[in-house]
């Protein structure tokens, strides 16, 4: 007698519970790997139960019929509504929603990549919403799959019984590909550009789907707004050129957050920062920014290219605390400053350029920047709340960048782990100035927001005594430099877990009151960075 679906999940429960109820081990195991995976929400797993779910054929098939019935009505609604204001009317369409619904794309649908969120019940099932942008949960199937293969009941139980898995992600990349067909594309394999905000929690995904485009020889980059540039009918991310812009960004949070951060930064008018002439969107909805053409070469460039004196160091970072200490009082928090985004033009003239990823701080509402799912910047020069990404950072992460910048003209080395003071790395510095250079440096690069300079006009102010006084100007003249700088040290470490399935990457940091440990899980397969921050404090 053929044993029912039923029959064989409810044999499958009772061998998990007999074999794993406690087996704390285990959970631990799965916990891990949910973290790589970047499927574990906060501390609340993707999914409480050790098996996947079990649908039959037939309950399976009756979804999918269903959901190829309603996406047949939607089309024939869509065409009609782009027909017919009035239908625009009844769904409620804003202006922006029926110019961008009406963009001539190539392709015949309006959402290639849509959702249709269902609701299993035990008499059948209910569909509750229909995603139209590009949402998140296709990778999710290949993450799940992984991490049930770890279960050796789960194992055993599939080898024994027929079973197939959904593959969202095969339904995916045959959409993308179509699309890319009828808009008139010729390529064989396109090129496909996985495209979100830094640091958004379904990070972990875009590897899982990277990886699976790649392994159908269509090459693929993950990248952010801020990373394309479009120019002669191409578009580009660094070298990469685009075929397919696989969207993640919500259109009306990227056209939102454009228009109000253009709108802040066409009011920056300073020497020190580069100029915002105009920024708006086309008539066929296009969105452009018009921007002051700088010639000359970035900071990079530079110290690459020529020596840089301490003095002329000192000059340079001046300039650069006045633009920021202006951008800040204008409500803008820069958040990437590096040497790349420091142009040295042929006149003499210093700029900060690109506040692509600039915060702008809403007068009245608040005066910090909250740092949930993003941690935007790049990694060297990012204060350390800015990685931690768990409580609030503000204006104070550009004076550690200042900091990180100031260093480096000074060393030509970056300042990571347990680091050298200036005068230490540099004679003139030892000679001219002792060690009133190193406060200052160090001071910026305080790991507490609180121990920093509050300002960039503070910080531009110590550089400025220095000048005046040389050797005599000091942050606290009754505290030798020598001891403030062992007061801590920051060491850096990585080692592999779970039987090399994931490596621990993190830091070690001593102080007066104990060990202050810090780290995070990445996938050891992917390679990128998917739990939160973990915290052990050793007193």
């Amino acid at each position: 007698m053929r044993r029912t679906l039923q029959n064989l999940v409810g044999e499958l429960d009772r061998e998990l519970l007999r074999q794993h109820r406690f087996d704390t081990e285990l959970f631990g195991e799965l916990v891990a790997i949910q973290q790589s995976s970047g499927i574990l929400h906060g501390d609340r797993p993707i999914s409480p139960f050790l098996r996947p779910y079990f649908l039959a054929d037939s309950k399976y098939a009756a979804i999918r019929n269903a959901a190829a019935l309603l996406a047949k009505a939607f089309g024939v609604l869509t065409s009609a509504a782009l027909e017919y204001d009035t239908i625009m009317d009844e769904l409620g369409m804003s202006d922006k929603e029926r110019l961008w619904a009406r963009l001539e794309t190539g392709y015949k649908d309006v959402s290639v990549t849509s959702r249709l969120d269902t609701f299993l019940t035990a008499d059948g099932f209910a569909f509750l919403e229909y995603n139209g942008e590009t949402p998140a949960g296709v990778g999710d199937q290949a993450a799940l799959e992984r991490l049930y293969s770890n279960i050796p009941t789960v194992r055993r139980f599939l080898t024994e019984n027929e079973y197939h898995y959904p593959q969202p992600h095969v339904a995916l990349i045959s959409s993308l590909d179509q699309a890319y067909r009828e808009s008139g594309g010729q390529k064989d394999k396109p090129n496909i550009a996985i495209v979100d905000w830094a640091g958004v929690s379904t990070g972990a995904e875009f590897e899982i789907l990277a990886n699976f485009f790649e392994s159908l020889d269509y090459r693929t980059k993950i990248c952010t707004p801020e990373e394309l540039e479009y120019a002669g009918g191409v578009l580009t991310a660094g070298n990469f050129e685009i075929d397919v812009f696989y969207k993640r960004v919500i259109i009306h949070e990227f056209l939102e957050r454009f228009e109000r951060e253009a709108r802040a930064l066409a009011k920056l008018a300073h020497p020190n920062v580069v100029a915002v002439y105009d920024f708006g969107r086309t008539n066929s909805g296009l969105v452009y920014l018009t921007m002051e053409y700088v010639h000359g070469l970035n900071l990079r460039e530079a110290m690459a290219s020529m020596p840089i004196e301490p003095t002329e160091s000192m000059e340079i970072v001046k300039r650069l605390c006045s633009a920021i200490h202006y951008a800040h009082s204008k409500g803008v928090v820069h958040r990437d400053i590096k040497p790349e985004n420091i142009l040295l033009a042929d006149d003499g003239s210093i700029k900060i350029a690109d506040f692509g990823i600039a915060k702008i701080i809403e007068q009245g509402i608040s005066n910090r920047l909250t740092a949930t799912q993003q941690v935007l910047g790049t990694l060297h020069y990012l204060a350390p709340e800015q990685l931690e990404s768990r409580g609030e950072v503000d204006h104070r992460v550009d004076i550690y960048a200042l900091g990180v910048v100031f260093y480096e003209l000074l060393t030509r080395e970056l300042p990571v782990g347990s680091f050298e003071t200036p005068s230490q790395l540099n004679s003139i510095i030892h000679e001219t100035w002792s060690r009133a250079i190193d406060e200052i440096v160090m001071k910026s690069l305080a790991r507490r927001p609180s121990a920093r300079y509050q300002s960039a006009e503070e910080l531009r102010n110590a550089i400025e005594g220095v000048e005046a006084f040389g050797s005599q100007a000091t942050l606290n003249p009754g505290v030798s430099s020598s001891n403030r700088l062992l007061e801590s040290a920051s060491v850096p470490f990585e080692r592999d877990d779970m039987g090399g399935l994931v490596d621990v990457l993190g830091f070690v940091n001593a102080n007066k009151d104990g060990l202050h440990l810090e780290y995070r899980m990445r996938d050891a397969v992917f390679g990128k960075i998917k739990s939160r921050v973990q915290h052990v404090n050793i007193p």
